[in-house]
């Protein structure tokens, strides 16, 4: 795409390289950047993405970069237009689709704010829209992180205090409106009850063996 970008626009002043910049690049990539236009992907070395096309992109000193989402988040500059030409990604094997979130980072690219005065987002027929993107609605965890957990039951029983209350008194001070259970609230409100079984036979009947019975063909 960047090729042909390239074969279509006309350079009136071609972006002038370094003998240092032109063999980080390459041949291919030095043809392109001297007509002002790049291509950016993963692809590419960490020399060639951070030390020259993004510090040229920043510069403005290139007309047109293609590049994949990872130009989208991460690197402060702004483009004046951005075009999103797809919603599918190739990520290894697996075909995955561009999130609302993610589609928002690429067309903040247009106009970033405190870098550029006025951003356009370039539209076409079957192609994602403003009206796609949004940002992403962050929900809490519904599970407590274990040290902490550990850590607070833990000082409850050296202070002499009930590790279970303390738990629950943990996930209730949160800063969260969604509260998260531990598993042990109903029998700290209720209290401890007897489980019915009045002797130890009776309660060894539930007991599963460790090891499983296996008989011959003359159960034996």
């Amino acid at each position: 795409m960047a090729q042909a970008i390239a074969s279509a626009l006309s350079v009136r002043d071609p972006l002038p390289l370094s003998a240092e910049q032109e063999t980080l690049a390459g041949k291919r990539l030095a043809k392109l950047l001297r007509s002002r236009v790049a291509y950016h992907h993963s692809g590419l070395s960490y020399a060639v993405r951070a030390g020259l096309i993004e510090p040229l992109a920043k510069a403005g000193q290139l007309n047109v970069v293609v590049a994949t989402m990872g130009l989208a988040a991460g690197i402060n500059f702004s483009m004046r237009s951005v075009l999103i030409t797809d919603t599918r990604y190739m990520a290894g094997n697996f075909e995955r689709h561009v999130q609302p979130d993610e589609l928002l980072q690429m067309f903040g690219r247009a106009g970033r704010r405190g870098l550029d005065e006025i951003g356009y987002v370039l539209m076409l027929p079957d192609i994602p829209r403003l009206a796609d993107a949004r940002p992403r609605q962050l929900k809490r965890a519904t599970q407590m992180d274990w040290p902490s957990l550990v850590s607070v039951m833990h000082g409850a029983a050296e202070r002499g205090e009930p590790p279970f209350a303390a738990a629950v008194e943990l996930s209730r001070s949160l800063y969260s409106t969604q509260q998260v259970p531990i598993g042990s609230e109903h029998s700290l409100a209720v209290g401890e009850k007897p489980c019915g079984l009045l002797v130890d036979v009776e309660r060894a009947r539930f007991v599963r063996r460790p090891v499983t019975e296996i008989l011959n063909s003359e159960n034996e």
